[in-house]
C-alpha cells in the first residue's frame, strides 16, 4: 500500500512541476511580447476592446456579434458615432435628446470591406439605469 501511495505522491509532484514550468513559460513568453493589435492585409488594426485598457488605444476593427448571431467587426469610428462632446453638459444634452434611438451599423469580415451583418449600436435607456444605493 505504501508503494501506492508514494506512486501517487510522485506523480502528483511530477503534474504540479509540470504544470507550473507550463504556465511560467507561457507567462514569461508573453510578457516579452509588445501590447499592439494584429494588423489584417489592408493595415487596418483589429481585435476586442478588453485589450484597451492594456494597449492604450482602440483598434480600427473591433469584434463584435451582429444582431443575427454573426461574429465580425465594427469601425471605432462607427459604433463610437459622428457626435463628440466638448463639455459633460453638451454629452448629457445630446444623450437626452436621443434617449432610446438605436443605431445600426454595418458589420464587417476581417478584411473591413465585406459587410456580414449589422451590429446594433443601443441607445441611451434612462430606465435601465439603476442608481447605486449606499
Amino acid at each position: 500500500m505504501t508503494k501506492v501511495v508514494r506512486m501517487k505522491a510522485l506523480f502528483a509532484a511530477i503534474a504540479v512541476i509540470l504544470i507550473f514550468g507550463v504556465s511560467t513559460s507561457l507567462f514569461v513568453a508573453y510578457a516579452d511580447k509588445p501590447a499592439s493589435y494584429d494588423m489584417n492585409d489592408k493595415g487596418l488594426t483589429y481585435g476586442n476592446g478588453n485589450q484597451i485598457s492594456v494597449i492604450g488605444y482602440e483598434p480600427d476593427l473591433i469584434l463584435a456579434e451582429g444582431r443575427n448571431g454573426t461574429l465580425g467587426y465594427v469601425y471605432a469610428s462607427d459604433l463610437n458615432g459622428e457626435f463628440e462632446p466638448r463639455t459633460p453638459e453638451e454629452a448629457i444634452e445630446w444623450q437626452n435628446e436621443h434617449i432610446g434611438e438605436d443605431r445600426v451599423i454595418p458589420l464587417y469580415d476581417i478584411d473591413g470591406e465585406t459587410v456580414v451583418g449589422e451590429f446594433i449600436v443601443t441607445g441611451y435607456r434612462p430606465e435601465y439605469v439603476h442608481p447605486i444605493i449606499e
